[in-house]
């Protein structure tokens, strides 16, 4: 297994502890903390095992740093899968979902996600599975409500009274 070095001469051991300690932003520490035990002498095994990482991941932070100098820690964008909807649609769809599904040509009265799903698929012809329906709920700023299982201002006390009558009654079919 080669040695990793960094080359850089404006990255030093001395410079990473300076960086560790003014960045506020877990990800950027990380990578950091990593080349720290790499001036060390850990090697990129050891150090990936210690973040649970790839050990090629620790091969390209000393790569970027190598190249680019402390501004190779910095995060890069572009991360992930980019967003199928525009921000536009996005709003659209947020004050679609704010009024009933009924005015989007629905038979439903509540937003499910497979209500959700086929609307996006109607309107936007965007297929999304299921979970990522429920994602978008919440990225759009709304929360998954369950209906009770008590129906509200219902009196316990005639509940019982009711179950007991039924009871009574089944007993006496049942002879």
């Amino acid at each position: 297994m080669k040695k990793l070095i960094i080359s850089h001469p404006e990255v030093s051991l001395e410079k990473l502890k300076e960086e560790l300690s003014a960045t506020r932003e877990r990800r950027r520490a990380m990578r950091v903390l990593g080349l720290i035990k790499l001036i060390e002498g850990k090697n990129k095994k050891e150090i990936s095992q210690f973040f649970n990482c790839h050990r090629n991941t620790v091969h390209d932070w000393v790569e970027r740093v190598n190249r680019e100098g402390i501004a190779g820690l910095d995060e890069k964008e572009g991360r992930g899968l980019k967003g199928r909807l525009s921000l536009e649609q996005k709003n659209a769809l947020r004050t679609e979902i704010t009024s009933s599904p009924k005015s989007c040509g629905f038979a439903e009265n509540i937003w499910t996600g497979k209500v959700l799903q086929e609307h996006l698929r109607k309107k936007y012809h965007l297929s999304y599975k299921k979970t990522a329906v429920y994602e978008m709920f919440h990225e759009l700023g709304f929360t998954l409500q369950r209906p009770s299982r008590k129906l509200l201002g219902s009196k316990v006390d005639k509940q019982t009274e009711f179950r007991a009558k039924l009871k009574k009654n089944h007993l006496s079919v049942a002879r």
